[in-house]
């Protein structure tokens, strides 16, 4: 091959570095939360539903109104598929945002009031402020013009797996309900006094990921209690699974190729982040409510009476989408719609070689629960010892040596023991990458 530097040699300049090995998932739609109605006076106002408003696409597979999608989260970091922030518009333009703690401003709108943390270079648009400030929307500040606004973004494979579809809360309880599933655990900061780190959420509790997972996501009628006191029903997100334990055990343990792939894709930025030509959604605390009909599509009518449409569309006991023909016959096991194919991780014919190996780790286990009391002191001394040992090891070959020398090579040691240690190495490996020595 010759060499393109040398004379006489062209070089074919096709694709620019650092853009050609991004894989953005395409945004198929939206999905909302409430509708838009008129007053006796002919004055149109944002109304919270119990359903799903969804473009047409999605109410040819789920019905008119349905209250339960199948869904899939393409990915694995949070951030991405489920950012949260506190956000000021004006004008149509987003002009702030910030994480509670600091934020970026828009330089011309920074104020006497706020507080400066990094002072603005020349040609700056945006400067780093104190957060949150005078502009956040509170119960003593009800016209504040900064809230909390969230996006989450999922596939919904029996409709498409082309794309994703965004849906839009301002609602403090849905994002508590989605981020205890889905959060990442957080290590404690040995930079920060007292820092403790956050658990992880739920889902990723169970499965170990929460990427390429079939999952529900339900409108949940919930009691919640107002800031005054007064408690109040409204119909909030839920995100949930459906699988029994055998399911559950198949993708926790056999999705680590999918997983490798899925963390090469990257998902649209929040639309009004980009450009935003509506006006800003004023939401409160437990409302969400989006902006007009949905994509591609008119909003389902509200219901002919005087009676609320929360009361009138309550979901039947057992958590089915809908009582209605057209939405009960669409509905199909957790796993229909997302079972690895034959052959790949998490299939059969590997979730056989699994099994055997979860039985094993079960038979273990049960001899470790039968042993007389301080029969198994010795053991567990050891596993305190090596689980301090991985705590404490500063470098990547320091870990290594501590998992080779006190678990891989200890044949004394029981192999459930040792199974339940991967979680741990894996999360310090983590740490170490982030802030280990370098």
């Amino acid at each position: 091959m010759s060499d393109p530097t040398k004379a006489g040699q062209r070089t074919q300049y096709t694709q620019v570095t650092g853009i050609r090995a991004i894989r953005r998932l395409p945004r198929l739609g939206k999905i909302r939360l409430g509708i838009k109605v008129k007053n006796a006076a002919g004055v149109e106002y944002p109304k919270d539903v119990s359903w799903f408003v969804c473009p047409p696409e999605v109410q040819a597979v789920y019905g008119e109104r349905p209250q339960e999608l199948d869904v899939i989260i393409p990915v694995e970091d949070p951030k991405m598929f489920f950012p949260f922030t506190l956000k000021f518009y004006a004008a149509s333009s987003l002009v702030c945002k910030g994480d509670g703690m600091t934020a970026e401003r828009a330089i011309g709108r920074v104020d006497d009031a706020d507080t400066v943390l990094i002072q603005p270079k020349k040609g700056d648009r945006r400067c780093k402020v104190k957060c949150p400030c005078g502009h956040l929307k509170t119960d003593e500040n009800p016209k504040g013009e900064c809230s909390l606004k969230a996006t989450l973004m999922v596939m919904i494979p029996k409709v498409s797996m082309g794309g994703i579809y965004a849906l839009d809360s301002g609602s403090i309880h849905n994002v508590i309900e989605i981020n205890s599933c889905v959060a990442v655990e957080r290590l404690p900061d040995p930079t920060i006094e007292g820092d403790e780190g956050d658990p992880p959420g739920f889902l990723r509790s169970l499965f170990g990921h929460v990427a390429l997972i079939p999952l529900k996501l339900r409108r949940v009628e919930r009691d919640i209690e107002k800031p005054d006191g007064k408690r109040v029903k409204k119909w909030l997100l839920q995100l949930t699974t459906d699988m029994n334990l055998p399911a559950v055990q198949q993708y926790r343990d056999g999705a680590v190729l999918a997983l490798q792939r899925s963390n090469q894709l990257a998902l649209p930025a929040p639309d009004r982040d980009i450009t935003d030509d509506r006006a800003p959604i004023e939401v409160t605390d437990a409302e969400d409510i989006g902006s007009g009909p949905a994509v591609g599509g008119s909003s389902p009518p509200p219901p002919p009476d005087a009676s609320p449409a929360v009361e009138a569309e309550k979901p039947p006991a057992t958590g089915a989408v809908d009582s209605s023909p057209t939405v009960s016959g669409e509905a199909q096991p957790a796993q229909e719609f997302g079972a690895p194919s034959p052959g790949s991780p998490g299939s059969p014919e590997r979730a056989e070689e699994q099994r055997a190996r979860n039985e094993r780790a079960a038979s273990a286990a049960a001899g470790i629960a039968e042993r007389q009391p301080g029969e198994d002191r010795e053991e567990q001394s050891e596993v305190v010892a090596i689980e301090t040992a991985i705590n404490n090891a500063q470098t990547m070959m320091e870990l290594d040596a501590v998992w080779r020398d006190r678990v891989l090579r200890n044949k004394e040691l029981d192999g459930a023991v040792k199974y339940s240690l991967q979680d741990l190495l894996l999360e310090r490996k983590k740490y170490l990458k982030k802030f280990g020595k370098k």
